[in-house]
């Protein structure tokens, strides 16, 4: 099987898929250090669109995909095999995207009529 890595980075861009091994370190281990695995290829989206778009290329191409979001399971699943097949889908970028707007203010004043609170 053949990874199909530019069309990854085209999703995310050179910027946020990480090929070297020393970067890809924190991502390819646990963070107990128990489980370690390998991979091509790390992605690091920040749309929803761009999540979208890996998924159809993954699906396109069987290549198989390890979501990670915190790394903070005790049973490893979040850390690719070690047969260096699999590409790593890392959400700490939508971390930020995911924040709550502020809430609206309440109007002052009575509400009109047949509003609740």
């Amino acid at each position: 099987m053949t990874i199909p890595v530019q069309r990854f980075v085209d999703i995310v861009g050179v910027k946020h898929a990480i090929t070297d091994a020393h970067e890809m370190t924190q991502y390819l281990r646990d963070w107990r250090g128990i489980y370690h695995g390998s991979s091509p290829l790390v992605l690091r989206p920040l749309t929803t669109l761009q999540v979208s778009e890996i998924l159809k290329v993954a699906y396109e191409t069987n290549t198989p995909i390890v979501p990670q979001s915190g790394n903070t399971g005790l049973v490893g699943g979040s850390t690719p095999s070690a047969d260096n097949t699999q590409v790593v889908l890392s959400l700490d970028r939508r971390r930020h995207a995911l924040t709550r707007p502020p809430a609206r203010a309440r109007p002052r004043g009575p509400l009109p009529r047949g509003h609740r609170a």
